[in-house]
């Protein structure tokens, strides 16, 4: 009995050892050649914990990288994100024996311990996926992936958003969605409850969503703090013989941390997601709030060196603020992309740029990340990947100051104008309301094309602007 208990005891220990690092992870992959795939294993790791990197990798078709022990990782890079975060990956080559659509996926034991929306986190098995096209006769197929550093860390009381946007080599279109974190293939973790759960003081107003066109990850606000799991399925959608279908996924499971701030996070009021038309110039604008007045250290990351930041290009921007920290209590950025420059730009739904800084506050110093991101296609439509199910279109009511849509949800609309000789003149993106307000110098008696897309449906209307 003695011995049970001694043995039980130093499980526990090994355990709780074992579990306090993984902060999230995800699979990326690009193909070699026709059946030749490199996989990078990324994973986030608390720098605190123990080494991530102890699991097993399955290439899906009965092959596996972790399940010997006398393997070596081929690590790749070790990276500090801030935040006492590591991004630790390595790469793996597979080669398969003919077409096929397997499930390729990373297990490891133990999940961070603590996390509150997850039963028995610590004896949870941390799982994330990727499905591969493999099929020598269609164009190559490579992940999307997420070129900037994710936010993993929410304020208590403060509204956090961050974009989990991704780039896609080939040009393919992308759909981000919530899911349950899976513990196993098809195996969903014990328990699992949205962050906006009434358990954690949420109420039924408390927003917590992710655009399934841009990526972005909105919570408002988080009452209780502490560790949440969040998991995103990220879709990829190419049209083969004339219909859009989907050709891969990849899941991204992380933990946001939730803590008390003794000074404010910076507030950065961000572009929404940007529908370009062909030969249409990216403009928009960031606000950066500083209340506190903290010292701010900002820099871009773009693969647009066309990218015009206050009047300067990206490069000499970000050389000018090398050494250099801000306090004011507002700073505005202006953004300009040339047409011309995103012709170049491959494939859709990619990020033009990542703002990335560090707040160095009162007590440790905080990293700060907002990226963006934007569609470049004809009309700016995908008709064929809408449902078929369609949302009754919004009343619309005209003043002299704009227009004012009233929907019957509170999901998530696009909302774009165009003249009637297609231009686009005004776009705006919105989340859990019902209702849009819409100021822009409407031209009296003239007639608009209202497009307003849902996440299930896309409708059209043609209105008269007359505030007589």
């Amino acid at each position: 009995m003695k011995k049970q208990i001694v043995l039980l005891i130093s499980l526990i220990i090994w355990i709780d050892l074992s579990a306090t690092h993984l902060k999230g992870g995800q699979i990326q992959y690009r193909r070699i050649n026709s059946l030749t795939i490199e996989f990078t294993i990324i994973g986030y790791r608390d720098i605190n914990g123990v080494p991530f990197g102890q699991g097993v990798f399955d290439f899906g078709d009965g092959d596996k990288f972790g399940d010997d022990q006398n393997e070596q990782i081929p690590w790749e890079s070790i990276e500090d994100l801030g935040n006492g975060i590591e991004r630790w990956s390595f790469k793996l080559q597979h080669t398969y024996s003919g077409s096929s659509f397997p499930i390729v996926s990373y297990t490891e034991s133990f999940r961070s311990a603590e996390i509150l929306n997850i039963s028995s986190s610590v004896a949870t098995n941390f799982y994330v996926e990727a499905r591969i096209l493999i099929n020598p006769l269609l164009n190559p197929n490579s992940s999307p992936v997420i070129t900037h550093k994710p936010g993993f860390v929410a304020v208590l009381g403060e509204k956090y958003i961050a974009s989990f946007a991704h780039n896609d080599r080939d040009g393919d279109l992308l759909r981000y969605k919530l899911i349950t974190p899976l513990q196993d293939k098809d195996l969903t973790v014990n328990g699992y409850r949205y962050p906006n759960h009434s358990e954690f003081g949420a109420t039924e107003h408390t927003v917590f969503t992710l655009d399934p066109y841009s990526g972005d990850l909105i919570w408002d606000n988080a009452i209780k703090p502490g560790n949440y799991s969040v998991a995103i399925k990220i879709e990829e959608w190419r049209e083969v013989n004339g219909k859009y279908q989907i050709i891969g996924h990849t899941t991204l499971d992380f933990v946001l941390s939730v803590f008390e701030a003794n000074v404010p996070f910076l507030n950065l009021i961000t572009p929404s997601f940007s529908c370009l038309e062909v030969d249409q110039d990216y403009h928009e604008s960031i606000s950066i709030k500083n209340e506190s007045k903290v010292d701010f250290k900002m820099n871009f990351e773009t693969g647009l060196d066309s990218l015009i930041v206050n009047g300067l290009k990206v490069n000499e921007w970000n050389q000018q603020w090398a050494d250099s920290t801000f306090s004011d209590s507002e700073m505005k950025l202006d953004l300009t992309v040339k047409a011309d420059a995103l012709k170049d730009y491959p494939g859709l739904n990619n990020v033009i740029f990542n703002v990335s800084g560090i707040a160095l506050g009162s007590d440790e110093s905080r990293v700060v990340n907002y990226s963006t991101n934007s569609l470049v296609a004809a009309e700016c439509k995908d008709d064929k990947l809408i449902s078929s199910v369609q949302e009754e279109f919004p009343s619309i009511t005209v003043s002299k100051d704009g227009m004012k849509l009233n929907f019957t949800n509170s999901g998530w609309h696009r909302v774009s104008i165009y003249s009637l000789s297609g231009s686009l003149l005004k776009h705006v993106n919105t989340n859990q309301v019902k209702e849009i307000k819409i100021a822009y110098p409407f031209i009296n008696n003239t007639v608009y094309v209202i497009l307003v897309r849902s996440a299930t449906s896309l409708t059209t209307q043609k209105i008269l602007f007359s505030k007589d």
